[in-house]
């Protein structure tokens, strides 16, 4: 009985801890149907922003974050009806928004610099990798 009140008497600040951390995040819907993103334009503060990315269309589609021609963050075959969660720790500047098929109209997506902002910064021992969209896998 000692040994289960001391475990849990453990997790609770921890559990409190990561349920704060994640509160402090803003969170932006994105719906994306057969021909747009809704919103086509978004303005968010540097650092992280939780996008929900809602598929209305009638096709598996994909949401990505570009910077020119780099994919900054993504997320594919998102299935009809369904939502995935995207988490991206952004720079400030002005990106663009794949939304849904390659052809569609690209969204706006401009990222204010603010006072709370975190510089976005690679993992520990890691380094950003580009990837161009033109590039094949292999």
């Amino acid at each position: 009985m000692t040994m289960r009140f001391r475990r849990k008497a453990l997790l609770l600040p921890l559990l409190a801890i990561s349920a704060s951390a994640a509160a402090a995040v803003p969170q932006v819907t994105v719906s994306v149907n057969d021909r747009q993103c809704e919103p086509m334009s978004l303005t968010v503060k540097a650092g992280k922003t939780q996008f929900l990315i809602k598929n209305n269309s009638q096709k598996a589609l994909e949401w990505e974050i570009l910077k020119g021609v780099l994919v900054v963050e993504e997320r594919e075959n998102i299935a009809p009806g369904f939502s995935q969660k995207l988490t991206a720790n952004l720079e400030a500047g002005e990106y663009e928004m794949t939304c849904g098929l390659l052809s569609n109209p690209k969204g706006k997506l401009i990222v204010q610099a603010g006072e709370s902002a975190t510089p976005a910064q690679p993992p520990r021992g890691c380094s950003w990798k580009a990837r161009s969209r033109n590039t094949k896998p292999g």
